[in-house]
C-alpha cells in the first residue's frame, strides 16, 4: 500500500493512527496523566532499518519496555524483527540484540546478542524463518561509557564474517593493600571509567560451517573496513607507545593505519598522520580528510594526492561513488566568539566530478539547510540527501542527479527521520521516523515517485492521548542576537491565566522539535509550560551565554503567550551548571531541580582524573587554575552561593564519575550553612544519569522533582490529572 508524499510521514498508516487515537479517547482504562512509569513504555526504534541488497527484507531493533537494563543504556539493545513480503517476524528468543548486518546476497543476517563475556553472534536465514544456522560465543565490549563496538562485517562472498573479539585489560584498584601514584604515573587508575584499554583480535567465521580462524593478535583496534573486493582490511589502531589526551569523555591517542590481508599475513603500514574519516573509494584507494582537505592515498604507490578543498573552504564531510564525490562545507558562524557549543550554520553541498575535476553546487548556503546525512544509491548513479530546514525545522529527503546537477525534493515534514541505518531496496530506501507526539515507525520511500509505504508503526497516543507539539519561540538575547526556543503549552492554554513555567537548557535544543520529549510531556500533563531555549555556550566564560539567553527567553515566553506565574529551572550536568548560574547570578528563577550540577571548577581540575584536568583546561581555553585562577572562580557557582534566594533541589548519584557527588555536597553544605532553602537527594550506586538501568530510581527521580515543583512553585493552572 502506498500514498502520496504530500501526506505526513505516517500518512500511509493514517487509518491505524486514527483508530489508535479514537481508542485512546474512548478507553476508560487510559491513565489520566502522563507519568514517569508510563514514559518507560514508549515504543522506540533502537537500530535500523537495515535493508538487504536484494531489497526484499528489512531488519530492525525495537525496545523491550520490560528490560530495565535499557533505561538510558550506553549501548541500546532490544528485540530483533525482520520485515519481508508484507509480514514481520519477531525473534523474541534473542535477548539484547544489536548491530544487525545482512550478507551481500541478502539471504543471511548476523546480529549480536548480549554484552561482555556473554556476547554471542547469532546467524539467521529470515526467508526460511530460521532461528539460526549457529550461535557462537564471542566476547565483546560491555555496555559501558568507554566501550567501542564493532559490527559484524560480511565479505562479498556472503560466506565469511569478520568479527572483533574482545580481550579485557581493565585496570584494577588494589583492595586492602597500599598502593602508590607518582609523578611518573602515566595513567591514573581514577580514569578507569573513561579509558578503553580493551584489546581486539580479528577472527573470521565461516557462515556455513561455523569454523573460526584468528587473523590477528590482540590490538587496540579503533576502525576496520573491508576493501570493495573483499581481499584487504583497512584498520586503525591506537599507538599505545604515546600518551593520549581526553577530548571530553573520550581518551584519544595518535592512530596508526595498516592494510591487512583477509587471508592473513603481515600487515602493511600506511604512513598517514592527522587524518579523519578514512574510507575506501571505488578504485581501491583510501580517501580521507586532512587539515580541511580531501585527499586520496594510492595503496600501490603510497602517493597522496589532493582531491579537493583549500585552506579557505574546509571540507566538512564527503561520500564517494565511482564517478562523483559529494562534498559538503559549512559556513563559519558570523557571530564571533570562542564557542564550546556553536550556533548552527547552513551547509553547502557540491558534486566533484572525478573525471574532469569540476564542481557542481547542488545545495546553496542561502537555502538555509543543514545536511544531516548523504549517501549514494545502490548503483552509485544518484545521491540521497537528508537535511533540516533551519527556518521551519522540517526535515527533507532529496534525490540528486549528478550528471544533470539537479535535485528534486521527495519528502518534507515535521518529523525526525533517521537515515543512519537506511539501506537501499532496489529503487527505494527505508528509514525510521518519529514525531513530537509519540508516533514512531519504519517506512519506505520510492526514489522516483516519492510514494511512501509503511512497514512498522506504533502510536504512543494509544496509551495517552494528550501529547502536544512544541511551538517555536523567537526572541532576542541580551547581546541583540536572534535566538529561538521550543515551548510546550498545555492544551487549551488561555492568556493571562496563572500558569507556572519550567525552563531547561544545555546547548542547542530546537533541533529536537520533531522528537518525542518525555520530560516536556510529563510537565505539560501537570499543567506547566515547558521552555527549551537554544544556548550557545562560550569557552572560558561558560556562565555568560546562559545569563545572556535564558532571562530573555523567559521574558519573551511570558510576553508572547500572556503567561502569569512562577518559573522553575530543571537541568542536568551542564544544564545543572546553567541552573546554578541562574540561581547565583540572576533572579529569574523561583525554584530549581538540578541533576549532577557542577559547582566548583578549580577543585574539579584536581580530582586525580586526567579526564577532568584535560576537560577543564579545554573549557578554560587552555588555562589551568595556576594560569588563570580568576577564570575558574568566576565560573564556579559555589563561590556565589550566598546570592541564592530561591529553593534548590540537588539530585546526585554517589558513583558519578563525571561530576563527582562532592560537587553536590559542597553546594548543599554551603547553602545549608548560609540558611538557604536546599535539599540534597543522593542515590547510592547511581552514576551520572542517576536512573541508568534502575526503574526504582527512575520513578523516584521524577516523582521527587514534581513534588518539589508543587511545594515550591505553588499551584498552577489545573493540571491534566495527577502523578500516581
Amino acid at each position: 500500500m502506498t500514498i502520496s508524499p504530500l501526506a505526513a510521514i505516517f500518512g500511509s498508516l493514517l487509518a491505524l493512527i486514527l483508530f489508535s487515537i479514537s481508542s485512546a479517547a474512548q478507553s476508560s482504562e487510559l491513565p489520566v496523566s502522563f507519568t514517569a512509569e508510563l514514559s518507560l513504555e514508549r515504543p522506540r526504534i533502537l537500530q535500523g532499518p537495515t535493508v538487504n541488497l536484494s531489497g526484499k527484507a528489512v531488519a530492525y531493533i525495537s525496545n523491550n519496555p520490560d528490560d530495565n537494563t535499557q533505561i538510558k543504556a550506553y549501548k541500546p539493545a532490544g528485540i530483533l524483527s525482520v520485515w519481508s513480503q508484507e509480514q514481520t517476524i519477531r525473534f523474541d528468543a534473542v535477548a539484547q540484540a544489536y548491530d544487525p548486518v545482512w550478507s551481500a546476497d541478502g539471504e543471511k543476517l548476523a546480529v549480536f546478542s548480549g554484552f561482555g563475556q556473554a556476547r554471542s553472534l547469532r546467524l539467521f536465514t529470515p526467508a526460511k524463518q530460521s532461528t539460526g544456522s549457529f550461535s557462537i560465543r564471542i566476547p565483546g565490549e560491555k555496555s559501558r561509557k568507554s566501550a567501542l563496538h564493532f559490527k559484524p562485517v560480511w565479505l562479498p562472498n556472503s560466506e565469511i564474517l569478520l568479527i572483533a573479539e574482545a580481550e579485557f585489560h581493565d585496570p584494577v584498584t588494589p583492595q586492602n593493600t597500599p598502593y602508590s601514584l607518582s609523578s611518573n604515573t602515566a595513567a591514573p587508575i581514577f580514569d578507569r571509567h573513561f579509558r578503553d584499554d580493551t584489546l581486539w583480535k580479528l577472527i573470521s567465521i565461516n557462515a556455513v560451517t561455523g569454523k573460526t580462524r584468528q587473523i590477528t593478535s590482540p590490538m587496540p583496534l579503533r576502525h576496520m573496513e573491508v576493501s570493495p573486493d573483499g581481499s584487504v582490511i583497512f584498520i586503525s589502531v591506537a599507538d599505545i607507545s604515546q600518551k593520549g589526551q581526553f577530548m571530553g569523555d573520550t581518551y584519544m591517542r595518535p592512530l596508526k593505519y595498516f592494510l591487512l590481508p583477509v587471508k592473513g599475513g603481515k600487515p602493511k603500514y600506511l604512513n598517514l598522520q592527522g587524518i579523519s574519516s578514512p574510507t575506501w573509494d571505488g578504485s581501491k584507494n583510501i580517501l580521507f580528510r586532512q587539515s580541511g582537505l580531501l585527499k586520496r592515498y594510492n595503496i600501490k604507490t603510497g602517493k597522496i594526492d589532493l582531491v579537493t578543498g583549500d585552506a579557505t573552504d574546509s571540507v566538512e564531510g564527503y561520500v564517494a561513488s565511482e564517478k562523483f564525490i559529494a562534498v559538503w562545507h559549512k559556513l563559519l558562524s558570523g557571530e564571533g566568539g570562542e564557542y564550546l557549543i556553536p550556533p548552527p550554520v547552513p551547509t553547502r553541498v557540491s558534486l566533484f566530478n572525478r573525471a574532469n575535476g569540476q564542481h557542481t553546487i547542488i545545495l546553496q548556503t542561502d537555502e538555509n539547510h543543514e545536511l544531516l546525512k548523504a549517501f549514494w544509491t545502490k548503483n552509485g548513479q544518484q545521491l540521497v540527501m537528508h537535511s533540516r530546514n533551519m527556518d521551519t525545522l522540517s526535515e527533507e529527503i532529496s534525490l540528486c542527479d549528478p550528471d544533470k546537477g539537479t535535485c528534486k525534493k521527495l519528502f518534507s515534514g515535521q518529523v525526525s527521520l533517521s537515515l543512519s541505518g537506511a539501506g537501499m531496496m532496489g529503487d527505494m530506501i527505508a528509514f525510521s521516523s518519529e514525531n513530537a507526539t509519540g508516533h514512531v515507525g519504519i517506512s519506505t520511500i520510492d526514489l522516483q515517485s516519492g510514494k511512501i509505504s509503511g512497514i512498522y508503526a506504533a502510536d504512543f497516543r494509544a496509551r495517552y492521548s494528550r501529547f502536544v507539539r512544541p511551538q517555536i519561540l523567537a526572541f532576542t538575547d541580551a547581546k541583540g542576537q536572534k535566538r529561538r526556543a521550543l515551548i510546550y503549552l498545555p492544551p487549551k492554554h488561555q492568556p493571562d491565566v496563572a500558569m507556572n513555567m519550567i525552563v531547561t537548557a544545555y546547548g542547542r535544543l530546537t533541533d529536537r522539535a520533531n522528537r518525542f520529549q518525555s520530560e516536556a510531556q510529563m510537565h505539560v500533563a501537570r499543567g506547566y509550560a515547558y521552555l527549551m531555549p537554544d544556548v550557545f555556550v562560550y569557552r572560558h566564560r561558560l556562565d555568560k551565554a546562559y545569563l545572556e539567553t535564558i532571562p530573555a527567553a523567559v521574558k519573551a515566553a511570558r510576553d508572547q503567550f500572556g503567561m502569569k506565574g512562577k518559573t522553575g529551572f530543571y537541568g542536568g550536568s551542564l544544564g545543572g551548571f546553567a541552573g546554578l548560574t541562574l540561581m547565583t547570578k540572576n533572579k529569574v528563577i523561583d525554584a530549581a531541580a538540578l541533576r549532577a550540577a557542577p559547582s566548583e571548577f578549580a577543585l574539579s581540575w584536581a580530582t586525580g582524573k586526567d579526564r577532568d584536568a584535560d576537560l577543564l583546561t579545554f573549557l578554560m581555553s587552555g588555562k589551568t587554575p595556576f594560569d588563570d585562577k580568576a577564570a575558574y572562580d568566576v565560573n564556579s557557582p559555589l563561590w556565589f552561593a550566598d546570592h541564592v534566594s530561591s529553593p534548590l533541589l540537588l539530585l546526585h548519584g554517589d558513583q558519578d564519575m563525571q561530576v563527582p557527588v562532592e560537587q553536590g555536597i559542597w553546594m548543599y553544605q554551603s547553602l545549608r550553612r548560609l540558611g538557604k532553602d536546599v535539599e540534597l537527594r543522593i542515590y547510592p550506586g547511581a552514576d551520572h544519569s542517576i536512573t541508568r538501568a534502575n526503574r526504582k530510581y527512575y520513578l523516584d527521580y521524577y516523582n521527587r522533582i514534581f513534588r518539589w515543583w508543587e511545594v515550591k512553585l505553588g499551584p498552577t493552572r489545573k493540571s491534566i490529572g495527577s502523578q500516581q
